[in-house]
């Protein structure tokens, strides 16, 4: 089946022996996941639309009028009275204008942070469910996201989630369910791949059979210990054509070139064949056969998300 808008193709169906004995492994191993209502999430999202709908609104309400032209007329007596109270007119429309902007200055800021919190909050709750994503595509392997939970929102509720991941994720949609382990305290999960909760204990073992499980892996380049460990375990288990390595496009040139320069240090000892140091405005890493690094694609400031995506399909569907 062609992928929507584009060239490639998505990988055939699979035959499901890989997959009852994977969702076994991950009932055993997993924990629960938080609890959602999908009717929650869905008047979160509505209420943030209409706290900005209510704001604008009142705007109309007390923007002033515009005054009706008026023509002297009567005796002069008439006129400088009508004189007078137009003078009172313009002042009581000036402070109405001044107590408007007061309002529009005060009130939109306020405005757009409660819409902010609650449409954050309504997209956490209605992210995919563990079980769900897994149901949505049954005959397809799932794609395997590791990155640090450095790049994971905190419950603040003032991010959905990481926009590159999202990216990532909707780029491989119709490749397959997009997985990634959660962090365990989070109450709400980020947007973006289904997470696994999983114990301290249990996290190297779910990696490893979700790994061996996975038709393709992406990496999100990080250099923390963990993630680190991920990097080694992949490396030992999973054809390196399947492997996708996402560099960090969102940030500035010399912050960027900091960050991959941090994980390619921690990853000197990982790969067979050292990554370059320089990634140049690459925007995804893969492999050859021989774990051979090769950039892809080119990164865009201001279409950063359109360009992960083209990338990551390309990626996806020379590796299937």
């Amino acid at each position: 089946m062609p992928l929507a808008g584009s060239n490639a193709s998505v990988p055939p169906s699979e035959d499901l022996n890989w997959r009852e004995p994977f969702l076994t492994f991950l009932r055993d191993n997993s924990l629960p996941q938080p609890v959602r209502s999908r009717r929650t999430g869905l008047m979160l999202l509505l209420l943030g639309g209409v706290v900005t709908g209510l704001v604008i609104i009142l705007i109309m309400l007390l923007r002033p009028e515009e005054p009706p032209d008026t023509i002297l007329h009567g005796s002069q007596v008439d006129r400088i009275l009508q004189v007078q109270n137009e003078a009172a007119e313009v002042e009581r429309e000036k402070n109405q204008t001044i107590l408007l902007i007061a309002f529009i200055v005060l009130s939109m800021p306020a405005s757009f942070l409660v819409q902010r919190l609650l449409s954050n909050r309504g997209r956490r709750t209605l992210a995919p469910d563990l079980w769900v994503e897994l149901d949505r595509l049954p005959g397809k392997r799932p794609i395997v996201l590791l990155r640090s939970f450095t790049r994971d929102p905190s419950d603040s509720m003032w991010q959905a989630g990481d926009w590159l991941e999202k990216a990532v994720v909707d780029a491989l949609r119709d490749f397959g369910p997009a997985l990634a382990i959660g962090r365990p305290a989070e109450k709400l999960p980020p947007v973006g791949a289904a997470r696994m909760y999983v114990s301290d204990v249990k996290w190297k073992s779910v990696v490893i059979e979700t790994l061996a499980t996975s038709q393709l892996v992406v990496l999100f380049a990080d250099a923390t210990k963990g993630f680190l460990w991920e990097v080694g375990a992949v490396v030992e288990r999973v054809d390196p054509a399947k492997v996708l390595v996402c560099l960090p496009p969102e940030l500035p040139a010399k912050r960027r070139q900091r960050a991959w320069a941090e994980f390619v240090a921690g990853t000197e000892n990982l790969f067979p064949v050292p990554l370059p140091r320089d990634p140049d405005h690459a925007i995804l890493l893969r492999f050859d056969d021989s774990w051979r690094p090769i950039l892809q694609g080119r990164s865009s400031r201001f279409k950063a998300v359109k360009a992960v995506k083209a990338a990551v399909r390309a990626c996806a569907a020379s590796a299937a």
